[in-house]
């Protein structure tokens, strides 16, 4: 066994249960608030049923766990850049801090966008859709909610796919060159997402879709200039130490 491998094992493990812990306790804080969270998270107008009373315990589940997963998420990030930094050179370590602390304002970001401008249109969309063809719609709290979530969880996720691409490019472990050339493949994945995660119609394909193209898009532009900002930052170094091989 490796020296140190059972200390770098115990880190680890021990990250992990606090990761956990705080999954727990962010669980049985949504318990508390599941009924504000419903409140606030119907829509306007919107009546909801259940067709059992199981439901309700599922209703509030879903809320307290989404919540929880929300709150978990960039944490369990964080502790795994804080286990894998120390093995990182300073630079990329300093670099790549800088870049997880913007990590839960973008998160934030990602399930704001998805709540308030994927979720709503795809929604009232798909109830202009069934009225026009008179039928009436009676919506169940549990398809609602999963409907939701199944929305603005991905979407917080994804808009985090800029800032972690650009901290794998400057740990050196991807391009720019590289992600311009896998985009097809990108693209691919992202219609499957889209589909998955969407109603099965055009236009709640299209309203998930076009959003996760632009992301990765920006994310190539932005890990394009950090690409090149390493790239002057290497030239300056060999510079200042008389590098031959700039010569």
């Amino acid at each position: 066994m490796p020296e140190g491998w059972t200390e770098h094992m115990a880190e680890l493990r021990l990250r992990v249960i606090f990761v956990f812990g705080v999954f727990a306790a962010s669980l049985i804080a949504g318990f508390f608030f599941a009924h504000r969270l419903y409140r606030s998270l119907v829509m306007p107008g919107v009546k909801l049923v259940i067709l059992g009373p199981g439901d309700v315990v599922h209703v509030y589940l879903l809320l307290a766990g989404s919540a929880a997963v929300a709150v978990t998420f960039p944490i369990a990030l964080w502790q795994c850049w804080i286990f894998i930094s120390p093995a990182l050179t300073p630079r990329a370590r300093s670099v790549g801090t800088k870049l997880m602390f913007v990590l839960p304002a973008v998160f934030a970001g990602g399930a704001c966008f998805g709540y308030f401008v994927i979720f709503p249109n795809i929604y009232r969309f798909l109830i202009h859709l069934a009225v026009g063809y008179g039928l009436n719609p009676l919506i169940t709290a549990n398809e609602y909610f999963g409907f939701l979530v199944g929305i603005v969880l991905p979407f917080a996720v994804i808009f985090e796919l800029p800032i972690l691409l650009m901290v794998l490019v400057e740990l050196d472990l991807i391009t720019p060159k590289w992600m311009a050339s896998v985009r097809k493949y990108a693209y691919l994945v992202c219609v499957v997402f889209a589909t998955l995660i969407s109603p099965p119609e055009l236009v709640s394909h299209l309203s998930v879709l076009v959003p996760l193209l632009l992301i990765y898009e920006i994310s190539v532009s932005l890990c394009t200039l950090v690409y090149r900002r390493k790239l002057r930052r290497g030239s300056s170094e060999r510079v200042v130490t008389g590098d031959p091989s700039i010569t």
